[in-house]
């Protein structure tokens, strides 16, 4: 199934933001010539398999004489069981018609300090933003990037590269060795005190404040690990990237690599305080996902009462 949308256009927005048309025409190209293409999420939840994939995309006029940004997404329409390497079942979904792989964000100059990724949207105004960012520097460097959502009030995110972090162990080293050809240089011994104090930090400042934060522990590289926790308990998610849970992660990582031909893999943290496999993404433009995935996954779109999106 094929679903056409408008995904930006040259009014300001909600955010009261305002994107050119020059740089839609330059979103437009990218689709069309980056031989990577974006993938279809069900309201920006990071924690989802995407349900299909932008194919297309071109710049229009509307009637009001501003631009818009059209694209074309493909919805997965089929799903196959498989086995993953501990045997355990898994679902695959893929375009058929685009073999491409999914666009993933760009991960250059990531190891000299730890990089953190919010959304302005989960913050009440830019001034809390920078009472957020100075009581992290207090602590040590990092690098600040700003992520949108096109979601009026979307649900806290932060998303923390740990790279250095899981350096600090001999399988972390081990595996990263298979994951990037780039040597990592000037790691901080500070690097844990800057993640920690980022997850305390954020639950004091995000917004909306009855919504459970998700945190994303990334380790970028030529395939990206994401370790997601979803909760309102900061302390468990500090919890989570203890180094005797990250090499568990690390262990499953390296028996995924012999087999698929990976460009993302995510876990998640379960309620019996365990980094479990959530999905993957394979550079043939792929998605594999757990049944658990699924089934939220289905769940959300109920939720939401996307009649046409079924699983």
């Amino acid at each position: 199934m094929k679903i056409k949308s408008v995904v930006a256009t040259t009014h300001v927005d909600k955010h009261n933001t305002r994107i050119t048309k020059e740089a839609l025409e330059e979103m437009a190209q990218d689709l069309k010539n980056s031989g990577k293409v974006p993938a279809f999420n069900i309201e920006h939840d990071s924690i989802l398999p995407p349900i299909g994939k932008v194919i297309d995309g071109w710049v229009e006029k509307r009637e009001d004489g501003e631009f818009q940004f059209i694209t074309i997404s493909e919805i997965f329409e089929k799903k196959t069981e498989i086995r993953l390497p501990d045997n355990s079942l898994a679902y695959i979904e893929a375009s058929e018609t685009d073999d491409r792989p999914f666009s993933l964000p760009e991960t250059e100059e990531i190891f000299r300090e730890p990089k953190i990724y919010v959304d302005l949207a989960n913050f009440p105004n830019e001034k809390e933003y920078e009472k957020f960012k100075n009581e992290i520097k207090e602590v040590g460097k990092f690098k600040d990037e700003i992520i949108g959502r096109k979601s009026f009030i979307p649900d806290p995110e932060i998303i923390i590269t740990i790279t250095q972090y899981v350096m600090g162990s001999a399988i972390g080293n081990k595996i990263f060795e298979k994951l990037t050809d780039r040597v990592a240089d000037d790691v901080s011994t500070t690097t844990y005190e800057v993640i920690k104090k980022a997850v305390t930090s954020i639950a004091n400042y995000a917004i909306p404040k009855s919504r459970p934060i998700t945190y994303i522990f990334l380790i970028p590289g030529e395939i990206n690990i994401e370790l997601a926790i979803r909760t309102n308990n900061p302390k468990l998610a500090i919890n989570a990237i203890s180094q005797d849970k990250i090499n568990d992660v690390l262990e499953k990582v390296e028996s995924y690599l012999d087999i698929l031909d990976i460009s993302k893999i995510q876990f998640l943290y379960d309620t019996e305080e365990e980094w479990q496999f959530n999905f993957l993404l394979t550079k043939k433009g792929e998605v594999i996902g757990a049944p658990i995935s699924h089934k939220k996954r289905a769940k959300k779109i109920e939720l939401l009462g996307f009649k046409d999106f079924k699983e």
